[in-house]
């Protein structure tokens, strides 16, 4: 019967539910729906509804590479993530929600003095006590004013930062000769010679090879490295690599065609990594995950029927969401954007520093913390959220809230120290250094109720 199964499943073609169209908005009818507004298909398009910036969910992006794992693989299309480089790194490293960890607000700034803290083992620690060989490229952003937060103190045997909004430059041995390359493909490079030397020194030992890419960071960051002395630092350039790719990208709007470039680039390096694995017999026996953020699942349905995201409480404010089964509780304010912005309208302001600095600068611009009412979706039958059933399931909503209040409960305070003037750079040579912080073991109580300060986003930003 499962012959036949996947006899009929190969056969069957992508689910196509395609973004509304506003040509089709009845008020340009006379204020009913009627045809003659699209051009028809004339077979079943390739494109499908799902996240926009890979090409197995929009054909506007060129990822062949990506797409023929994802196709050999187990696509996640309910799969939640969150939304800073700081908490998706620390659930995924040490397999707890960042809210146990006090990193579920913003990211770690670079002379703030926390990281995960000791108590808490991370991934590669347990691999290591099954063999594994660990190595980590690319970001980090878990902490690195005390050494022992650093990867190399938390079982990976090597690393090497490479992203913009890692600026910890004396975690690593540095490689010479790199002054002008651009971060992806020095993390292309990198790996590959990880498997490469792997394969030839520790053929009987497994591997894990953690990739933290920043191709498609904020794209008016900067990536391009140089070299300052014995370490590195950054030169505040755009993503030139899209030019690179600009012809495959000329049907993305304009604001998308820069990070357009900078997908194909990583494309191109899940390629050379896949290609080494393989000429060095290591690729039949790999797993390999590719997130946004974190998630590895086998083929078949998960065990978990419920999860919270994110919980923090911020000016007496809870804020926080919870899932059980196909209902989802928001319980207090939601994100501030409620619109649905279809691609050819979108607008790419992370080049203006100025808007930047404006965003950051909101005590809460994230939330409206007057809003404390309660958002109950269905969603099975309401994928985008749009029909409240607080009023209409009762029941419901207090099962769900019931669940809220256990996941907010086992959440610890958010941890955001202020900024530490023992972590000067111009204390280490004008590099950022560990070396200045003592570590903690656990979670402090002490936690601040504020979100960023100007003094922090100008030093991202200049």
């Amino acid at each position: 019967m499962r012959k036949r199964f996947d006899y009929y499943f190969k056969m069957a073609k992508p689910a196509v539910k395609l973004v509304g169209d506003p040509k089709g908005d009845s008020a340009n009818f006379g204020g009913v729906y009627t045809p003659g507004w699209c051009n028809a298909y004339d077979d079943v398009p390739k494109t499908q509804e799902g996240h926009n910036d890979v090409g197995w969910n929009n054909s506007n992006m060129y990822t062949p590479h990506m797409d023929k794992l994802a196709r050999e693989g187990v696509i996640l299309d309910q799969f939640y993530a969150m939304p800073l480089c700081t908490p998706s790194r620390a659930s995924f490293l040490s397999g707890l929600y960042a809210q146990q960890l006090g990193l579920q607000r913003g990211v770690l700034w670079e002379m703030e003095p926390y990281g995960i803290p000791l108590k808490y083992k991370l991934l590669p620690e347990v691999l290591k006590s099954k063999s594994y060989r660990s190595h980590a490229v690319g970001k980090w952003h878990l902490g690195f004013c005390d050494w022992r937060y650093t990867p190399t103190h938390r079982g990976f045997d090597s690393f090497l930062v490479t992203a913009p909004d890692s600026i910890f430059m004396k975690m690593t041995d540095m490689p010479k000769n790199i002054t002008g390359q651009y971060s992806q493909y020095l993390q292309n490079d990198r790996a590959v010679e990880i498997i490469e030397q792997h394969r030839k020194y520790h053929p009987q030992k497994p591997l894990f090879l953690y990739v933290g890419s920043s191709a498609t960071h904020f794209p008016g960051f900067p990536c391009f490295i140089a070299r300052n002395k014995n370490y590195l630092y950054y030169i505040p350039l755009m993503l030139v690599q899209a030019d690179r790719f600009a012809r495959q990208c000329e049907n993305q709007t304009e604001t998308r065609r820069e990070f357009c470039g900078a997908v194909m680039g990583m494309d191109e390096v899940v390629h050379n990594i896949t290609k080494a694995l393989k000429q060095n017999n290591l690729y039949c026996n790999s797993i390999f995950a590719f997130a946004s953020d974190e998630s590895v699942s086998e083929d078949k349905p998960s065990p978990r029927t419920e999860f919270p995201y994110s919980m923090d409480i911020i000016e007496g404010t809870r804020i926080g969401a919870v899932r059980v089964g196909d209902y989802k509780l928001i319980d207090g304010p939601a994100g501030l954007n409620d619109k649905w912005i279809i691609e050819k309208e979108t607008v790419d302001k992370s080049y203006d520093g100025a808007f930047t600095m404006n965003l950051f600068n909101q005590r809460s611009f994230f939330f409206n913390l007057t809003d404390r009412s309660s958002k109950l979706y269905n969603l099975a039958v309401d994928p985008n959220e749009r029909h409240n059933l607080a009023n209409k399931e009762p029941e419901k909503l207090a099962e769900l809230r019931k669940r809220f209040d256990y996941y907010f409960n086992m959440a610890k305070p958010a941890v955001k120290l202020v900024e530490d003037p023992k972590g000067d750079p111009v204390k280490f040579g004008d590099v950022y250094s560990p070396g200045w912080c003592n570590a903690y073991e656990d979670v402090p109580k002490t936690h601040g109720d504020t979100y960023y300060n100007k003094s922090q986003i100008q030093l991202v930003l200049n």
